[in-house]
């Protein structure tokens, strides 16, 4: 029900075959290629800023009725429950989360997908220098983009991570065909 509301832009990438030919097209050749991943990304999301922006574009969707019998309040009532439960599993056992959306929840990705186009990507298409030359391609909060120079990327870098007061980035870079941490 919520799928058309994240993945339509053109940073979105929708799996590993399309990044695959993305890098066979040739659109990551040139100077500098560099990846960035959100740092502990699903603890860092304000679920309820991620709400906010669920219940904008369910409030903006004119073809909800025809998916569902359910009333939009009644949606975001369920969502609302779908984020309230911080509890995990994985093969150590069970687990409770402080805070952000929970690792595998059934909004989890969802969330972190509002918040990342709506509140970063937003704002760097809207930049006056940034716009220009920013070009990654995302998966959730995997990115791999090409950029002139070092230089103009750690610039880039910088700026990506005063954009959101909760959401950092880390990034790894190559050299002499070698991916390196920065």
């Amino acid at each position: 029900m919520f799928e058309p509301y994240t993945g339509k832009t053109k940073t979105a990438v929708n799996g590993g075959k399309q990044l695959i030919q993305y890098i066979r097209d040739g659109r990551f050749d040139g100077n500098f290629l560099c990846s960035c991943d959100a740092i502990a990304l699903y603890p860092s999301i304000l679920v309820e800023e991620g709400l906010e922006l669920l219940e904008s574009k369910i409030q903006e969707d004119e073809t909800l009725q025809t998916k569902t019998d359910l009333t939009k309040s009644e949606i975001m009532k369920l969502s609302r429950l779908c984020t309230e439960c911080l509890h995990f599993e994985c093969e150590l056992g069970f687990f409770k989360q402080n805070g952000g959306t929970q690792m595998g929840g059934p909004l989890s990705r969802l969330l972190a997908d509002l918040i990342i186009e709506n509140k970063i990507e937003a704002k760097i298409a809207q930049h006056p220098v940034w716009s220009h030359e920013w070009d990654w391609v995302r998966l959730i909060d995997d990115t791999l983009s090409v950029w002139e120079s070092e230089e103009r990327f750690l610039q880039f870098f910088e700026y990506l991570n005063t954009l959101h007061e909760n959401v950092k980035w880390t990034c790894e870079t190559e050299k002499d065909k070698r991916p390196r941490h920065i």
